[in-house]
């Protein structure tokens, strides 16, 4: 198995990293995991976006399952070819995974173990959790824009549909203060997705 592309962990947030670096730090480097260890040390050294809707404490296995899923994906993943499967259960890193974890190690500690992304305690942390928590987020990640539509966006920003884009303005601008400040780029990028979708709908 060779890895197509192997580039640099992403500045932020990113699932596909998370579930390699995951991989290394519960033994994957030198023996079988099963995909339930990496699920739960995936959650605990980055919770974002693997816990469930109304529970963010509890790692969702399907959420954590399509991770690995995309990881292992070849036809949509950066990282294919740095995890080997034995079975269904069975993961392990292969001699690439290893080496690209080795090589990334500092960038990997500082994403994802005592990074801005576990100040979920602040007003900050809380309103970019929040987003990433969200299924119009992690739909719209996948999918683009098509996903989007007035009524739910109106419920995560919690504005109405009728609100006037000032506000929208207002509302946007402190999730793109608080992702620039982690330098969180999938938010980021997710800001300026809505702030195109409000101007098509024509929202003034």
């Amino acid at each position: 198995m060779t890895v197509s592309i192997s580039p640099a962990p992403s500045p932020s947030y990113n699932q596909n990293d998370l579930l390699i670096w995951a991989l290394f730090l519960c033994g994957g480097a030198t023996n079988w995991t099963d995909v339930e260890t990496l699920y739960l040390k995936a959650f605990e050294i980055g919770p974002a976006s693997l816990g469930w809707r109304t529970r963010s404490d509890i790692p969702d296995y399907k959420k954590c399952a399509k991770a690995l899923q995309s990881v292992e994906d070849p036809s949509r993943s950066n990282r294919f070819g740095l995890i080997a499967k034995r079975d269904r259960y069975s993961r392990m890193l292969t001699p690439q995974g290893i080496e690209w974890c080795v090589k990334y190690e500092s960038e990997l500690l500082r994403i994802y173990q005592g990074s801005p992304q576990f100040a979920k305690n602040s007003e900050r942390g809380r309103r970019v959790e929040g987003l990433r928590r969200s299924l119009l987020f992690n739909e719209c990640v996948e999918d683009g824009s098509s996903r989007l539509n007035l009524v739910e966006l109106s419920d995560l920003f919690k504005c109405s549909t009728n609100t006037t884009r000032a506000n929208w303005n207002k509302r946007l601008s402190e999730v793109t203060a608080d992702a620039t400040l982690i330098e969180d780029l999938q938010v980021l990028e997710f800001i300026t997705t809505v702030q195109n979708f409000l101007d098509e709908e024509g929202i003034k």
